[in-house]
């Protein structure tokens, strides 16, 4: 290890409708500890390449410096990081909107936050993240970037997930009709195994779905879904929604199942 690093350093990004510029973001890497930020101006961390790259196989925890305006985490900023098991994605209330990072599947994390703030995750963000146990989801309203193919799982490859928690006061009232949002759909299709979805840490087994469309093998995993309410009379209804699934009771008023 390094007892401790601390870089600052200015980088070339697109500032989207005002063309190209510089930032300046910060890092500091003590004792197994990576801090990263910007200046307070920085908006966009994104890098495939980051500084601290060459201090990356020691890295076992990571967040977000207190101090920084980041709103966007993309590129490759924890490739090679086999050792981190921690990311904090929260800096005492500043928000973190997107979250679009790649090479999460190097990581070692087991359980992971995506706090309110977050309103896109990349389409394979979260891909192949082996060791990840738990994800807790705060967010609710978030869509889900660049969609096609197996990249429209969000947890796709992540064999040894066993928990998703949907966390917050919102949840509240809107968690029956999750699993009819994009956001929802995206999330619990491709799991790889038996995965259990609770509420602030309750366990359900009751889900109302109120879209107009259904995926196929919507509640494929989801171990913990016994009874499921179909009500929204233009529903269309794959045949194989329930293949894989737990579920052992449907009320259905739907009035073209396919």
């Amino acid at each position: 290890w390094t007892t401790l690093v601390s870089k600052t350093e200015v980088a070339t990004a697109d500032m989207g409708s005002d063309g190209v510029g510089s930032y300046v973001s910060t890092w500091q890497f003590d004792h197994g500890l990576l801090t990263f930020g910007g200046d307070g101006c920085v908006d966009v961390l994104s890098s495939e390449t980051p500084g601290w790259q060459p201090y990356a196989g020691a890295i076992e925890k990571a967040k977000l410096d207190t101090l920084s305006n980041i709103r966007e985490l993309a590129g490759g900023l924890f490739k090679g990081c086999k050792a981190l098991t921690e990311l904090r994605l929260t800096n005492d209330g500043r928000t973190l909107k997107h979250f679009q990072t790649s090479d999460m599947s190097d990581t070692k994390i087991e359980k992971l936050t995506l706090p309110a703030s977050i309103n896109t995750i990349g389409s394979n963000t979260l891909h192949n993240m082996t060791s990840l146990k738990r994800l807790n989801i705060e967010c609710l309203n978030y869509k889900v970037a660049n969609t096609s193919g197996p990249s429209y799982y969000v947890l796709y490859g992540c064999s040894a997930l066993e928990e998703i928690n949907l966390a917050g006061d919102y949840y509240k009232e809107t968690f029956y009709d999750f699993l009819s949002t994009d956001a929802g759909n995206n999330l619990v299709m491709g799991l790889a195994q038996p995965t259990k979805l609770l509420i602030n840490g309750r366990e359900i087994h009751t889900v109302k779905i109120s879209a107009s469309e259904t995926k196929n093998r919507m509640f494929n995993n989801l171990s913990n879904i016994k009874y499921v309410v179909l009500d929204k009379s233009d529903m269309s209804v794959p045949s194989d929604i329930f293949k894989g699934s737990s579920v052992k009771h449907v009320t259905v008023y739907a009035t073209n199942p396919a």
